[in-house]
């Protein structure tokens, strides 16, 4: 989208965690300043770390993004404790596009934590707003029960308020039936990089001469992902290997255990870059999310569309959503969402290891078809441009 004067418009970007890393929001604002867009971030920085840094930058491959953090303490997942902290940094949010006004026309709302003060932006100021629904608040999180119907209220007048929506993945659509937004977009959470057919070729042919099958967990360490139970199997069979990190209310538990366990490496919050490397050089990734939770359902996973592009069998609860991609394209296994089930899985997949070079080229060759990110960057330009 262009100004009066035919310049690419300024975007802002507003998200609820720290940036570091968040793929998604990388990716996008990644592709908008590829088109010429100058894009900013406002973020939300919950940890008692870095505190005084309010300003950094961000290096992406078409630039650099400048970040205003709003060093705010509250804690990931700690539900009605957390409402104060929400509502200060919502206020932060919509003091800062207030006084800076002039300098952006656009704003890319990342959930529905951020939605609200775009959406007073839009009416008290004129601007344009996307809503990037990465998740359906409602669903996702722990909202009270009597809550539930006023929040779901808010986000569909939000939803039905924007200039455009953009939603994770196709089956989202059903998640928010009862809106009708003007404009409705999908980008799959797909990596921002290709793989060499040749260079997947090459690393199968090293997957029959490994001392122990490597797996990979990196995201959010929390309940409803089968964390626990997994740990226990990896303790029980030390001739796999994990490798697991991230964030969250388990990470203190995780970094403990690796410290005690001869095939449990723990690395922490790292970069999106290094994920990928740990993941080209394990042999199966997991995404296992409790169906029991309503957004789980619809889950989109980036270890869903990274196991793709690289090659790499998945294991995945039934369901979730991904369970049908998964068995339709045969790309890995699902499972029943106890310890057991991953277990068995995990043996399944090694007495069928001999299969797995056929299933990687096949990955592949549907990861490039229906879901790479030069699809999904299509998309996003094609929005912006008739925004």
């Amino acid at each position: 989208m262009h100004s009066r004067s035919g310049e690419y418009m300024n975007i802002v970007f507003l998200r609820s965690n720290p940036i570091l890393p968040d793929p998604r929001v990388e990716k996008e604002a990644n592709t908008l300043i590829g088109l010429g867009y100058q894009v900013r971030i406002l973020a939300w920085n919950r940890l008692a770390v870095n505190k005084k840094e309010v300003y950094g930058e961000i290096k992406v491959k078409n630039g650099s993004l400048p970040i205003r953090w709003f060093n705010i303490d509250s804690s990931f997942g700690s539900g009605l404790k957390n409402l104060l902290p929400l509502l200060f940094f919502q206020l932060c949010l919509l003091s800062w596009l207030i006084k800076h006004r002039k300098e952006y026309e656009i704003i890319h709302a990342c959930d529905f934590d951020t939605v609200i003060p775009a959406w007073f932006c839009s009416k008290l100021l004129n601007k344009k707003y996307v809503y990037d629904i990465f998740d359906y608040y409602v669903d996702a999180f722990h909202v009270p029960r009597f809550l539930k119907p006023l929040i779901e209220k808010i986000d569909i007048f939000m939803i039905n308020s924007a200039n455009a929506v953009i939603i994770v993945n196709e089956s989202r659509e059903l998640q928010i039936s009862k809106s009708r937004p003007k404009k409705l977009c999908v980008i799959h959470n797909s990596p921002d990089f290709e793989i060499p057919f040749e260079k997947v070729i090459e690393n199968e042919r090293s997957i029959f001469n490994v001392n122990k099958i490597k797996f990979a967990y990196i995201g959010i360490l929390s309940d409803g992902r089968l964390l626990k139970e997994i740990l226990e199997v990896f303790q029980e069979h030390q001739e796999w290997e994990l490798h697991i990190g991230g964030f969250g209310p388990y990470e203190e538990h995780i970094k403990a255990l690796a410290e005690n366990s001869i095939n449990i490496i723990f690395y922490g919050r790292i970069s999106y870059e290094k994920v990928i490397k740990i993941e080209q050089k394990c042999h199966v990734l997991f995404a296992i999310y409790d169906p029991d939770i309503p957004n789980h359902r619809y889950a989109s996973p980036n270890k869903l569309y990274e196991a793709m592009l690289l090659g790499k069998p998945i294991i995945v609860a039934k369901g979730t959503g991904i369970d049908e991609t998964v068995e339709r394209f045969k790309i890995g296994i699902s499972i029943e969402y106890n310890g057991k089930s991953f277990e068995h899985a995990v043996s399944e997949l090694i007495k069928n290891i001999e299969d797995w070079s056929n299933m990687k080229i096949r990955t592949q060759v549907i990861y490039d078809e229906y879901f790479a990110w030069k699809i999904m960057n299509k998309r996003l330009t094609d929005l912006y441009v008739h925004l």
